[in-house]
């Protein structure tokens, strides 16, 4: 199961650019940081920073649409 959850992490990572990759390391480490806490509140945070990243990606999208 964990390591479901990393592999979500690195297409994550890998399907940003930019300073939205600034927020993924930011929370990726924050989210290590959990890991040493609780397990369950890593597996939480995961889910809000596939969520997070797939809103940042429709903002940009917008944006970019928007201006062109």
């Amino acid at each position: 199961m964990g390591a479901l959850f990393l592999l979500n992490l690195l297409l994550l990572i890998f399907y940003v650019e930019g300073a939205k990759k600034y927020f993924v390391v930011l929370f990726l480490g924050m989210g290590i940081y959990l890991g040493h806490l609780d397990a369950d509140l890593t597996i939480v945070y995961v889910r809000y920073i596939k969520w997070f990243v797939i809103y940042v990606q429709l903002g940009v999208f917008l944006a970019s649409w928007l201006i062109n």
